[in-house]
Parts: structure tokens; sequence; C-alpha cells
């Protein structure tokens, strides 16, 4: 991939894929708005063969909005120009008497995009014609391919039904917890109940289908991750266990006189006397039981004091010269006894890891049975069935050529809120097919893991992309936060520094008046005190800041999933 570019809608090249970084406040829906509008009005698209993508009902809601209006506006223009003579000598005036009219600044984008389209290069559009176009694509406004990514999935599925292998009258529904929890329960019948030692595992843990499930839910459907089953024999760690607790049962009493019988000789700050005691009467309670121990937690962090290494590095200096006396290599009994608790402990999380696996392959399993027979989907369901259209059925190729001849272009936006199936669908679709393609998104705002989102993909789209643009001018943002903020990315050793780049933000040469926005005086509920902003406050607040950079400096690369 190339070094970023700025972005500008009117100049970029509309082939390829392109993928445009926008941090927040820097114009990104106006700049989708302006290459909707290019791609209308000079590119001369249908607007059915334009598919924009976005994340939630709400912002697809939202974006329509913006993007009618910014056609809208450009009709306006030219009825005010055609009014005038329609000639490429009435732009200027034209553009005047609309801002005069609708009392708008003058736009940078229409002023550009006009001339564009009505200039006198050969090929142009009359203003009428242009005109009638833009009228036609507002009639047809209502079919604009304008989707979240569950709708255009959804549109896929009915509209290419039969290269896809999909039932043509699909059901949706938004509660999923059923259709998971009865094949969990299924499950828990099958392959807990009928293993003992399963079994007791999930009792201890006090965990039930219910539990287990809510655990692993949001990995369902993920075809694309791949897991790594721990290792750990329970049996075995059971069986030594046994062996050493069984050795310690019987010689608890000797252990005890011997700790005693050493203890003065032992640092005090390390070994306390009231501490130990507890210790000791744990065992004892414990070895009055017919089972394996269950010591409490203070009892397990102090067996490993009991080691021969620690106990003679505790010796108080003049005591130095009993080092591996008998005593001290008796209680090293009870440092095993820490040594096989936690190789249980760890065996068991392996075992209870490895269930949770299972549980998952087994849920993953079921729900593909019984799609087969059912039309009822949720909304996952959606994305998962185009994925496996397009990868693993026979017609994949001939869906993608079919998508492609439909949606000539695509521009998905929120695209740091991808995972890799969304991905793989825009890449087998449009990236394949030879499409352009624009991804736009913030990967500082990718906050959706805990949905799916991951931010893997989305880098791995920046590698695959053919240009790479910016926008870098902050409007929102006063200019001292918005540069305070590009000298905190700036610094090494950011949680970003691993693998995202970062663009710094500047402040607009000019901003618009009246977009300051002031504090006013307040009262906090039940307090007859007002607060009000001030000098000190805002003198106080970046000493508080500045120490909030030091835990980054041991902020450690995340793992991948």
């Amino acid at each position: 991939m190339s070094s970023a570019l700025p972005f500008d809608a009117l100049t970029l090249s509309i082939d390829g894929t392109n993928l445009i970084e926008a941090s927040a406040g820097t114009g990104k829906t106006y700049g989708i708005a302006a290459l909707f509008t290019r791609l209308i009005v000079l590119e001369k698209k249908d607007i059915e063969k334009i598919l924009v993508v976005t994340f939630t009902k709400a912002a697809t809601a939202e974006l329509k909005t913006r993007l009618r209006a910014r056609l809208d506006e450009v009709l306006q223009v030219l009825n005010e120009i055609q009014t005038l003579g329609g000639e490429p000598e009435h732009i200027s005036d034209g553009l005047n008497k609309y801002y005069e009219k609708e009392k708008k600044s003058p736009d940078d984008f229409l002023n550009r995009l006009i001339p564009l389209a009505l200039g006198e290069q050969d090929g142009q559009e009359s203003c009428h014609r242009l005109i009638l176009r833009l009228k036609a694509a507002l009639s047809q406004f209502d079919n604009a391919s304008i989707y979240t990514i569950h709708g255009f999935c959804q549109r896929v599925l009915r509209d290419y039904a039969f290269l896809c292998g999909a039932p043509l009258d699909v059901e949706l529904s938004d509660d999923s917890r059923e259709r998971l929890l009865i094949p969990a329960q299924d499950f828990w019948r099958q392959k807990v109940a009928t293993d003992t030692t399963l079994a007791q595992l999930v009792f201890d843990r006090k965990c039930t289908p219910e539990e287990m499930l809510a655990e692993i839910k949001s990995y369902t459907g993920r075809p694309y991750l791949k897991f790594r089953r721990p290792e750990g024999d329970l049996k075995e760690a059971q069986a030594n266990l046994q062996e050493t607790w069984q050795k310690i049962c019987v010689q608890l009493e000797d252990l005890e006189k011997a700790f005693w019988a050493i203890f003065p000789k032992l640092n005090g700050q390390t070994y306390r006397r009231k501490t130990f005691e507890n210790v000791f009467t744990d065992l004892k309670t414990n070895a009055e039981s017919n089972r394996l121990p269950r010591l409490s937690k203070q009892t397990l962090e102090k067996l490993s004091l009991f080691s021969i290494d620690t106990l003679n590095s505790k010796l108080k200096k003049e005591y130095k010269a009993d080092a591996d006396a008998p005593e001290i290599i008796q209680l090293q009994a009870l440092a095993n006894l820490g040594r096989d608790l936690q190789a249980m402990k760890s065996a068991e999380e392996a075992v209870f890891i490895c269930l949770q696996i299972d549980l998952l392959s087994y849920i993953n399993q079921s729900i593909a049975e019984q799609k087969k027979s059912r039309r009822e989907r949720v909304f996952d369901d959606l994305l998962l069935d185009v994925h496996q259209a397009l990868t693993t059925n026979e017609h994949g190729n001939a869906l993608a050529k079919a998508a492609a001849a439909n949606w000539e272009i695509a521009l998905i936006d929120e695209f740091q809120d991808t995972d890799p199936l969304q991905y793989e669908i825009f890449r087998q679709i449009f990236i394949e097919q030879g499409c352009p393609l624009f991804l736009v998104g913030d990967p500082k705002q990718a906050i959706y893991s805990f949905r799916g989102a991951d931010i893997y993909a989305y880098l791995q789209a920046a590698q695959d992309a053919d240009r790479h643009y910016t926008l870098a001018v902050n409007y929102r943002s006063h200019a001292k936060l918005i540069n305070g903020i590009s000298a905190l990315f700036k610094q090494k050793n950011t949680p970003s520094s691993w693998k995202i780049s970062i663009t710094a933000m500047s402040p607009p040469a000019a901003p618009k008046a009246g977009c300051r926005h002031t504090v006013p005086p307040s009262k906090y509920a039940g307090s007859t005190r007002t607060i009000r902003p001030t000098k000190r406050f805002c003198v106080a607040v970046p000493p508080n800041i500045a120490p909030m950079k030091l835990p980054l400096r041991s902020m450690k690369q995340p793992k991948a999933v």
C-alpha cells in the first residue's frame, strides 16, 4: 500500500480498493456524501448501482438523509443556474444566488463540483439534462442501496436465492437464545452428565449450560476462528495430588512440629505466627475429610514458602548455618503439595476450556443442521449464509459476478467495526471482481470487539488496499485540544504504536463562527454552591492528565484471539 494521500472526493481515482481513514470530527460523513454525489453527477452512475453500507440502522437512516440532502443541494444550485440561462458563464452567479437565498456560507465542494459538471470541456452535459438526471435520481432515492451489513446480506440472499442455495422465504428472528440453549442442554446431557470427571468439574465450579453458553455465545457463527486446545491430563494430576496428599495427612503433625521448631529462626516479616497457625488449622481440617484438599486462598499462597530454597533464604543472619536442616528438608513436602494443587488447577482449567470449545463446535454443527430444514434465521446467520455461499458453494463465483454487476461500486462506512467474515464478503464481490471499493473508518474507534468486530480484519484490509487516503483536519474540537491529542499519539509506546498508524490532526485554517461552546455555570444536586469553569480549573487539568502516559510505557501488544 502506498503512503497516505489527502482525501479529495473530486480528484481521487474511482478504481481499485481505497482505504479512507477519518478520525472523529474530520468530516467523514461529509466526505462520503461528497463522493456519492460525485458518482451521480460526474461519473453518471445509476443511484441503484452504488452500494453504501454502514454499521447501524440509525447510522443508515442518518446517512440516507445526508446523501439525499447533498443531491438536493446540487439540484437547487442547478435550478438557479438554469434560471440565469444554464450556460457555464452563469455558474458563479447561480452559486452566489443559491448561497444568498439559503443563507449559507460558500461550500468549497459545490464551488468545484458544478464547474466540473457544466464546464466547457468536450462531452459535458447541459444544465437542463443534468437537472433531469438529478430529478430522476432523487425520485428513485427510496431504491438506493444504502444498508446495514445485515440488510445488504439479506438483499443478496433474497435476490440471488438460487445461487446462494438459500430458502426463498427466510423468516428473521431477533431472539437466538432458545436456538442456542437447546443444543447446549443436549450437549450437557450427552457429554457432561455421562462423564464423572466432567460432571464433578462443572459441579465444583457451579457451572450450568446457560452460564457456559453465555461465555461462548459471542464466538458462535464465526467459522474463521481457530482455537488451540490446551494440554492437560486431569486424571493424572488428580492421581499425583492424591498421592502427595495422603503422605501429608500421615505426617502432618510431624510437619507442624518441624515448622514451629525452626520458626524462631525465620524472617518475621514473611513468616507471621498467626498466618501460619491458620495454615496448619486449614490443613488439619482438610485432612479430617475423606477427599482431596480444598484449601483457602491464603493457605494456597503460603505453601510455596515451605520450599527448601525459600526457607533457606529467609533464615535470619545468625542462623544461616542452619540451612538445609532436617526440618527444612522435611517441610519441602508442603511445597510439593502446593505444586500439585497448582498442577491440578491448571489441568482443570485446560479441561474446562476444552469443554467450552467442544460445546461451541456442537452448537455450530447443530445450527447448521437446523438451517437445512428451517426457514428461520437470526441476523448473524445472514452474514454467515452469504459468506458460505461465496466461499464454499459451487456457485460462489457466479454469485460474486452477479452481485458485482448489480452494484458497480461500494462505499463501506464504519469499517473499523468489521470482522473477517464481512471483509471476505466484500473482497469476493468487489475486489476479486475488479469493482471499485472504498473502505471508510478509524481504527482508533474500534470498540466493538464484544460484538465480534476484529481490528485485525481492518489492518489486513489496510494492507490489501491499493490507495490510502486520510482526512486530517478536525472541525469539531478546539485547536489546543487537537494539537495536544496529536502530540500524545505521536509519542512512542502509545497503545496504537504496535500496529495502527496515527495521522496527526490539525485545526481548520479559519474556524467557523459560532462553533465554540462554553460551559454555563451549574449547580450539583443538593448543593447551593455554583460551579463555574475557571482558569484555575483549566490549569489544574493538564498535570492530572500527564501521569496517565506513564502506564502506557509498560503496555504489551495484545494477543490475537
